[in-house]
């Protein structure tokens, strides 16, 4: 009698195993149209310090240290995104446009300003404070997703949506 683990993880944990580093790197590559760094190869121009900061970074196995640390920076670059937005918003709804109010017990008006004011500059922060800590990328796909909401078609904000789109995924 065999085990869950030995049906179904262990035979994916093998054949993770077996196709190493250099099959998921040349897909990575090939998804997000990144340049090979091949010594062999001198007719590439190298890439700058800007291009390899704003780069797509390749997620670490699940699970790992480096998996967490990269959950907790993403955790982290969300909330100072929705903190930040907050303080921006909320001052230039009540100060800006003169309405005075709260979420609970302000004007309709209030609400639907802040609503409509607040999605197109968080969208904007994300892809900001996420570029300051090096995930440019990563962000960038949320902030076209949420821009995309809107009835903005995302190949105008980003022409490798649709290859992107099939390696962002729920975690």
């Amino acid at each position: 009698m065999t085990t869950l683990f030995q049906r179904t993880l262990l035979p994916r944990t093998l054949s993770c195993l077996h196709r190493g580093n250099l099959v998921n790197k040349s897909l990575w590559r090939r998804r997000f149209n990144t340049p090979a760094s091949d010594s062999n190869n001198s007719s590439k121009t190298p890439l700058s310090m800007w291009q390899r900061y704003i780069a797509p970074k390749e997620m670490p196995q699940r699970g790992t240290f480096a998996w967490y640390r990269e959950m907790a920076l993403i955790c982290a670059v969300f909330g100072i995104t929705g903190s930040s937005t907050m303080m921006l918003v909320r001052p230039a709804v009540s100060d800006g446009l003169g309405i005075k109010g709260s979420m609970l017990e302000g004007p309709w008006s209030y609400r639907i300003c802040t609503f409509i004011i607040i999605s197109p500059v968080y969208a904007t922060l994300l892809v900001f404070v996420g570029t300051i800590f090096g995930r440019h990328a990563y962000f960038r796909h949320f902030s076209v997703k949420i821009f995309s909401r809107f009835g903005i078609p995302p190949e105008l904000m980003d022409k490798n949506y649709q290859v992107n789109k099939k390696h962002f995924r729920k975690w």
